[in-house]
């Protein structure tokens, strides 16, 4: 007697709301304003209604605070609730649509595509390899010419001295990386590399020492001695400088030339 008396009143109190809420309904299903895509917003009533672009079906909210950094602007809709970004499209999909993609500073190394990526795009360069083009290598030149020596905010008054000058010259650089590109970077005394996890500082060992030849150009540059800038003009087109025998060793082998031991003092 119990069971029915308790089916009875849910009969009638389910009635009854529907009885109550079926105009509400009607009412609703009238005002209801498609736009082109639902993820664009509908209106129900006055009430504007943006659902979340992952599909889940649920409405999102108004942003209250503009972040530049992020895009996001005062008083309109998010895209996503929160967490839903990720459902819109899997990490996997993602990699599948995008394909490999490949430095552009052209060393041929292939970027490494992270999660994160899919809503702050994928960038152009590894790390650092933006260093590499030309126009950046150019840029670089041009600000060290125009920083350098008495137009330098860290100008002393010319206290460094003229042979550390000569070994930080751009041809400098440029012929210690010619040496190493011949040896392939490995130390031609130990056999020591780069690889597998473990770094070897490399150095270019003048077969000739350094210092001699610093000597003869001194020797026939002698009218110029007092004038360390003229020198270093001079010094970036005396070929012996930059055609001087080397050859690539570990620290610890080049170490050894130093001290007057080894194959190449």
């Amino acid at each position: 007697m119990k069971n029915k008396f308790a089916k009875l009143i849910i009969s009638i109190g389910s009635a009854g709301f529907l009885f109550i809420a079926s105009p509400l309904v009607c009412e609703a299903e009238l005002t209801v304003l498609p736009i082109e895509s639902l993820n664009e917003g509908f209106f129900i009533g006055t009430n504007m209604i943006k659902l979340c672009e992952c599909g889940c079906g649920q409405s999102t909210k108004i942003i209250t605070q503009t972040s530049n950094k992020r895009g996001r602007i005062k008083g309109e809709y998010n895209r996503f609730l929160n967490g839903h970004a990720t459902r819109k499209e899997s990490f996997k999909d993602f990699k599948q649509r995008v394909g490999d993609r490949f430095c552009e500073c052209g060393c041929g190394q292939k970027i490494i595509i992270k999660p994160y990526q899919r809503y702050a795009g994928i960038p152009h360069f590894i790390y650092a390899h933006n260093l590499r083009t030309k126009k950046a290598k150019e840029r670089n030149r041009n600000i060290r010419r125009t920083e350098i020596g008495k137009r330098n905010h860290n100008w002393k008054g010319g206290i460094t001295p003229l042979y550390m000058q000569i070994r930080n010259l751009d041809e400098s650089k440029q012929w210690r990386s010619d040496v190493f590109k011949r040896d392939n970077w490995i130390c031609q005394t130990c056999g020591l590399h780069s690889g597998e996890g473990k770094a070897i500082y490399l150095e270019a060992h003048h077969i000739k020492p350094f210092i001699i030849l610093y000597e003869e150009f001194l020797k026939e540059y002698n009218q110029f001695s007092e004038d360390k800038d003229i020198l270093v003009k001079l010094a970036t087109k005396w070929k012996p400088f930059w055609e001087a025998e080397g050859i690539t060793l570990c620290k610890d082998c080049h170490n050894l030339t130093k001290k007057g031991r080894g194959k190449y003092v």
